[in-house]
């Protein structure tokens, strides 16, 4: 393109006589270096030796990697060495309990009684868990650099699309194979059901991103080592961690609360991410006394992993936006003016001009102009940023507000209105929680095992289960304000 023939400018990207002198030595020095992938190729993170040792238009390759490779290579292995570990917790939650459920309309926490599932739909269900366990240990090996890409990343992408297609091929018969009595308007579906289904759908998605990233590889864009930091290795056994200690806690306050297993995580869960919705609290002493340990342990954990994957995902994918921010608008400031005459547009109608009687005075004004530009990109990224956020608090609001809404008229609950929906899923996102007086008073508001896992470790969120008819029994007893006392 002409464009680039403009490109003389030293601060704008170009060079001067002695630039180019410079640059020509450097790459009779790098002739004799390893050769590496060419074309902004993204590689594996490096130490600062290795980092010391690579050439100007090396590190200017890297620098302008586009966004998507950098998504490729580092955001999707992210995101599945995150969630990857949750889906596996949710089958595991699909087999904890039965599939079907009694509803008993005067028992305010054990909601019923099971009716046991066939043994196949168990041992198929175990089937889907181990599979996906094996792929979960193959993604942390290659995590780990103890497994080459060529081996785990098969593993773990045909791993998950099995378990995945189980899970969803399980759910799917289930109202055929193992269906609800029929004489009996209370029976449901439990909330082992639907982690089925979470868990399914989860692990597809997660194998077509990871597939992305083997293709992305494939065709040589970057190198089949993850660019990944140690921090941002460690955070799938972070995740790993915080799930098992969810689990174990679960275990615990089932045995000695008397509550079910499933509603015994969905305490845990929102306990440890400050939400309190208060319709679950221990009556017993021993329960009041581990709640102690478990609440300032777990909150801790929940506060490293977050803050790890604001600095390393966020933070880091803001950096790279904001490079190729400043690169677009370089180019197109340049592309806008005229070179030619040393007239480069800002923005808008801003022009500025870099001719100089002396070399040092035409440099400082480059100087100058690329910093306008910079400034103008940090704007940009500051709005994209603000933009984002609040778009995925809206979805998140209104759209989990329609889930809700539906759900209770899809099981026969008592119909809220979507403003009711609104205001619940707000004192969710924001960790709110309803008043204990509140909970107390209808004593009959959700037993949910509300999945803020899957949200609340990137902005705040709702839970997963609102299709059950379980929960939405009780969530359907939630009422306005004004009927209650206070």
């Amino acid at each position: 393109m002409k464009v680039k023939k403009w490109l003389f400018l030293p601060f704008l990207g170009g060079s001067s006589d002695r630039d180019r002198g410079q640059r020509r030595d450097r790459s009779r020095s790098r002739s004799r270096r390893p050769s590496r992938p060419e074309n902004g190729a993204l590689v594996k993170h490096e130490s600062a030796d290795a980092f010391a040792k690579k050439g100007e238009e090396e590190l200017v390759q890297d620098y302008n990697a586009p966004i998507r490779w950098y998504m490729l290579a580092t955001l999707f292995p992210l995101i599945a060495g995150t969630f990857g570990p949750m889906a596996s917790m949710f089958n595991i939650c699909a087999i904890a309990i039965p599939w079907r459920l009694i509803v008993d309309p005067d028992s305010p926490q054990s909601q019923g009684e099971h009716i046991d599932d066939p043994r196949w739909l168990v041992a198929v269900n175990i089937v889907s868990l181990v599979i996906a366990i094996l792929a979960n240990v193959a993604l942390l090996g290659q995590m780990t650099n103890r497994l080459r890409f060529n081996v785990a990343s098969p593993v773990t992408i045909v791993g998950w699309y099995i378990s995945g297609f189980i899970d969803i091929a399980l759910a799917a018969v289930a109202p055929s194979q193992v269906p609800l009595p029929a004489d009996n308007a209370l029976a449901t579906y439990s909330q082992a059901y639907y982690y089925c289904i979470f868990s399914g759908a989860i692990y597809v998605l997660l194998s077509i991103m990871l597939s992305c990233t083997a293709w992305g590889v494939w065709i040589g864009n970057y190198s089949s080592e993850f660019k990944l930091s140690l921090a941002q290795r460690s955070l799938m056994l972070q995740t790993i961690l915080f799930l098992a200690y969810v689990l174990a806690a679960g275990g615990v306050y089932a045995r000695v609360e008397g509550w079910d297993f499933l509603n015994s995580v969905y305490y845990i869960i929102v306990t440890l991410f400050t939400i309190g919705f208060g319709d679950f609290s221990p009556e017993t002493h021993t329960g009041r006394s581990l709640y102690f340990p478990m609440s300032v342990g777990g909150i801790i954990f929940v506060g490293l992993i977050i803050a790890n994957i604001r600095s390393l995902v966020l933070e880091s994918t803001s950096v790279k936006v904001s490079t190729r921010l400043v690169e677009r608008m370089r180019y197109k400031s340049i592309k806008a003016g005229s070179p030619q005459d040393g007239i480069v547009k800002v923005r808008g109608v801003l022009h500025r001009d870099t001719n100089a009687p002396t070399e040092l005075a035409r440099r400082e004004k480059e100087f100058d102009v690329m910093r306008e530009i910079q400034a103008a990109a940090a704007h940009n990224n500051r709005m994209i940023a603000l933009s984002m956020a609040t778009m995925a608090f809206m979805i998140l609001w209104f759209i989990g507000s329609v889930c809700f809404w539906q759900a209770e008229k899809a099981v026969g609950g008592r119909n809220w209105s979507y403003f009711e929906a609104l205001y619940f899923t707000y004192t969710a996102q924001l960790t709110i929680g309803l008043r204990l007086r509140r909970f107390r008073a209808t004593n009959k508001l959700s037993k949910t095992n509300i999945c803020v896992l899957v949200f609340d470790c990137s902005t705040d969120a709702d839970g997963p289960n609102w299709r059950s008819r379980r929960c939405s029994y009780r969530v359907s007893d939630f009422k306005p304000a004004k009927r209650l006392r206070c």
